[in-house]
């Protein structure tokens, strides 16, 4: 059985900046356009939750995530832990993560991006983080899922702060 090696890609100077601010709407929940979230996962060594703001992805009535800068600290933390919680606004979900296969992954992406990369406010952020052109037709999404690992939400439970 062979093992796929997904790298690190770089990641920009601005994403650590506005991280921050982009988790502080997301907990007040703003709005940010497509399905943004914040992830809290347990790290695999020290066992505290780190939590990331990250985008959600929708394909055939489910959900994913992707590491859009490849296998960074919340992958690597999400696989060993396979659960994590997904935070807007006051809405909390424990859900369970299962690693996508390639295959799998790159059907989702394909899916996905096709549609996202239609919207004006997402092309952009395709274009530079995933590598989306102009001409979708045209895209290796199996070299894309190399570069970005994925997961499917599995819902486990729903906790609503009132």
């Amino acid at each position: 059985m062979s093992t796929i090696a997904i790298h690190r890609r770089s990641i920009p100077f601005f994403v650590p900046i506005l991280n921050p601010l982009m988790a502080l709407f997301v907990r007040l929940g703003v709005d940010l356009g497509p399905k943004m979230a914040l992830i809290t996962v347990r790290g695999r060594r020290s066992g505290r939750p780190f939590t990331t703001p990250i985008t959600l992805f929708e394909a055939n009535g489910r959900r994913y995530l992707f590491g859009t800068f490849g296998n960074t600290s919340w992958v690597r933390n999400a696989r060993v832990a396979g659960e994590l919680t997904l935070t807007r606004g006051r809405r909390h979900e424990n859900v369970a993560v299962v690693p996508l296969s390639h295959d799998d992954a790159a059907a989702v992406l394909r899916d996905c991006l096709t549609r996202y990369a239609r919207n004006p406010m997402m092309a952009p952020m395709l274009r530079t983080f995933y590598g989306i052109g102009g001409d979708i037709a045209a895209v290796d999404f199996g070299e894309i899922a190399l570069q970005h690992p994925g997961f499917a939400v599995v819902g486990k439970e729903s906790d609503d702060e009132r």
